[in-house]
């Protein structure tokens, strides 16, 4: 079986990866590939490396990383243009490797059911088209032309379901052989190593509002490092003749934003938008705050090494009702105390406060923060026990044996095996 993978790296990680090795832009693709690896961004190749044990022919494909891409078209003579150099480079190259499974994990404009449909014209040997999205996720018709959608998050692919889109559910995982590369990082000095989180804050009810309101919370009440790229939201126009007066109003407001007198506003719309208006306010304050003390986002064997020197790396879901992210198998993987907030399936997964340690609100996980920092040896025992659940069950080798029954079952049209 030969599949196909094409992902896109943050763009930011790339300008990163690149600026921090100028030399191998002049590389041949391989030589850039093998280094892009090494790095173990995101899932590298952790799964085709998994499935090739398994007897695949694999290959995985940064499309957006255009030093590598364009060496590739240069050295098999393909030709592009300036605008569509990426869909045209990728298009040649499912040509050139004929995949029974092409695995598209990324949804974007590039890469939409246009040119799904052009991967099966020029490479008649696709059998199935996989999918891939976490949380959030497109409207379903991006998926029109793909066979199945792959997810981390259960209630994403029952969403997907009842809109008539073929999805099923698989978990992230850890890749072992990341921890014989983290030894060069154990000498990083950081300024507060006890507790940190790392990944995006970005505004939107649909990404992480909550997510920046928790970390405001915390900030108040604990010293945490924060790597990751945080939102920068705008204010609303106002005139300056007017904001002393818009200033003055919200302060009523709040003198009467209490059960019993706010059921009322509501009703006024002059008043309901002042209210809207103060509500995004003090949203876009928690942004700027959280702006201003984030630190550039690590990526790869950094970000690896950074969770690894951490003593309580905190964790929380976007608007998932599941435990599913990336950092779940990310922290435990490298051997830190896990704190997340607590999900109906997170027992399926770790054993909540054994494993990892669980919280419903913030004021629960300011109290677990501040005991595990408190208490070396019960985080140190935690963190060792959710290491070994990582490392037993949640490996890229699980993963691999659980997508080969679901693509085995997609391309014979039988019934998807259901995680267990």
């Amino acid at each position: 079986m030969r599949l196909l993978r094409i992902y896109r790296p943050y763009t930011q990680y790339l300008h990163q990866f690149y600026a921090q090795r100028p030399e191998l832009v002049t590389q041949s693709y391989d030589a850039q590939q093998a280094v892009l690896m090494e790095d173990c961004y995101h899932w590298a190749n952790f799964l085709s490396a998994a499935l090739r044990e398994r007897g695949y022919d694999t290959d995985d494909i940064a499309a957006n990383a255009r030093p590598m891409q364009q060496a590739w078209a240069r050295e098999h003579n393909i030709s592009f243009s300036a605008d569509h150099w990426m869909e045209e480079i990728l298009l040649a190259q499912v040509k050139a490797f004929c995949p029974d499974v092409l695995f598209v994990f990324d949804w974007s404009e590039q890469v939409g059911p246009e040119f799904v449909r052009e991967c099966r014209r020029v490479a008649p040997s696709i059998k199935l088209v996989l999918g891939w999205c976490g949380e959030a996720h497109p409207p379903a018709a991006y998926f029109r032309e793909h066979d199945l959608v792959l997810s981390c998050a259960p209630d994403t692919a029952a969403d997907l379901n009842r809109q008539g889109i073929r999805a099923v559910h698989l978990n992230h995982a850890f890749a072992p052989r990341i921890l014989s590369r983290l030894q060069k990082y154990s000498t990083i000095s950081l300024a507060k190593n006890d507790i940190g989180f790392m990944g995006q804050v970005l505004h939107g009810d649909e990404f992480h509002n909550q997510r920046a309101v928790l970390l405001d919370s915390i900030v108040a009440e604990l010293g945490i490092v924060l790597y990751g790229d945080v939102s920068e939201v705008k204010s609303f126009p106002i005139a300056p003749n007017v904001r002393k007066r818009r200033e003055l109003y919200f302060k009523l407001l709040e003198q009467f934003d209490r059960p019993g007198v706010r059921f009322v506003i509501p009703y006024l719309p002059k008043h309901r938008a002042y209210l809207d208006n103060r509500d995004h306010e003090k949203l876009r304050r928690v942004f700027a705050r959280l702006h201003e003390m984030a630190k550039p986002p690590a990526f790869g064997l950094e970000m690896f090494g950074r969770l690894a020197q951490l003593k309580v790396s905190l964790n929380t879901h976007g608007p998932s009702l599941f435990a599913s992210n990336m950092r779940l198998y990310e922290a435990t993987g490298v051997g830190t105390c896990l704190l997340t907030d607590w999900k109906e399936n997170l027992g399926d997964l770790f054993e909540p406060d054994r494993e990892v340690v669980t919280y419903k609100n913030v004021d629960e996980c300011v109290e677990k923060a501040r005991y595990l920092l408190d208490h070396e040896r019960e985080r140190c025992t935690i963190a060792a026990a959710g290491q070994r659940r990582t490392l037993r069950d949640h490996t890229f080798t699980q993963r691999a044996s659980h997508l080969h029954e679901i693509v085995s079952a997609a391309i014979a049209k039988g019934p998807l095996p259901i995680l267990s």
